[in-house]
């Protein structure tokens, strides 16, 4: 069986966290009690995601293998897809240490960067967080540096972005360009690609590109801003049902708004539709690079960075992506079951500390 090639565009950063019992207040300096550094960005999350998903890392427990279909699926993973999955990250780094040691640490995680863009005289993009030990608050800055420069190699076909191979599936978020963006999604669909949007940070999108997406996974926050009339996201699956059907309007395939504890809902073009329940009972150590939690958890994060808790589960954009395309090889998509795998990865790690640590 060929290779499946799998395309991630977007953000690359370094991130830099440290912890302080008091983040301090304006004109105040406070001693920090511990400093990471991390791996971070969305595009490069959702990449080792995607990439440890199909080989096998987000398999489940033995307590959990009598739980049906899911948990077998899981499994299968590791079985259909070790070794046949290509994973190119796209994006841009500086050509300073931090961008150094972004590559090093992803290609060690089975990551291409081959197709990582150095810009010459530009800093690697960087978040800077304070997380407050006794609240679990945070606060942080955003730098996005090199990735504002990134530009599409060559802009009459995609597989510029996978060493010259067609990808199967292409994943784009917008930290980079946007327009830059745009012109991906187009090529992809020219040439009978399939792509999944993340449309963070969430602007607001000309009505064109929608359809050049087969799935949009967004947050509530974010589908609120990208909802052409307006409609207020409040609880409950009519509304999300109202809403998704809007981008299905538009051309959107496939809809998925992540609801952070109660789930996901999803809907698609074909009449799949239904909302997937977070997870129960997770303990959360820390949410850095689980985004927007996909789980019911049993108390507050010492670490929860809370700039992270309003965005899309990087990591259950990859698993999601990857059974995606499992299910396709097999001329199949059954969407729920996608989604429910992707709250599953989302909740792992929640119980590990650093954005890649587990991931």
């Amino acid at each position: 069986m060929s290779r499946t090639n799998l395309v991630v565009l977007g953000g690359i950063n370094i991130d830099l966290v440290m912890t302080t019992a008091r983040a301090p207040a304006a004109g105040e300096s406070k001693m920090g009690t511990s400093l990471g550094k991390y791996v971070g960005g969305k595009a490069a999350n959702i990449a080792m995601a995607a990439y440890r998903a199909s080989h096998g890392v987000f398999e489940v427990s033995e307590e959990e293998s009598t739980a049906g279909d899911t948990a077998s699926t899981a499994r299968a993973w590791s079985q259909d897809l070790l070794d046949g999955v290509s994973v190119y990250l796209n994006g841009a780094v500086g050509q300073d240490s931090y961008g150094i040691w972004l590559l090093e640490q992803l290609a060690l995680g089975g990551v291409d960067v081959s197709q990582v863009q150095r810009i010459a005289g530009e800093e690697t993009a960087t978040a800077m967080v304070i997380v407050e030990t006794t609240t679990g608050e945070s606060r942080g800055v955003a730098f996005h540096g090199a990735g504002d420069k990134w530009k599409m190699p060559d802009g009459t076909s995609i597989s510029c972005m996978a060493t010259g191979s067609k990808p199967d599936l292409v994943i784009c978020q917008m930290s980079v360009p946007q327009n830059e963006v745009f012109q991906v999604l187009a090529a992809a669909t020219r040439e009978g690609v399939d792509t999944i949007l993340n449309p963070s940070p969430a602007l607001e999108l000309p009505d064109c590109v929608y359809a050049n997406v087969t799935h949009l996974v967004m947050n509530q926050s974010e589908a609120a801003l990208l909802c052409p009339r307006g409609v207020q996201l409040a609880h409950g699956s009519a509304v999300h049902a109202e809403v998704a059907d809007l981008f299905l309007q538009l051309g959107v395939k496939n809809v998925i708004i992540t609801l952070a504890a109660e789930g996901a809902y999803y809907t698609t073009s074909v009449g799949q539709r239904g909302l997937v329940e977070a997870e129960k009972n997770v303990e959360v150590v820390d949410a850095t690079g689980a985004g927007c939690v996909l789980a019911h958890t049993r108390k507050p994060s010492i670490l929860d960075s809370g700039h992270r808790l309003t965005k899309i589960s990087d990591t259950f954009l990859g698993a999601y992506a990857v059974e995606y395309v499992r299910q396709k090889r097999e001329g199949k998509w059954v969407a729920e079951k996608a989604v429910r795998l992707g709250c599953k990865a989302a909740a792992k790690p929640l119980t590990h500390s650093g954005a890649q640590e587990y991931m």
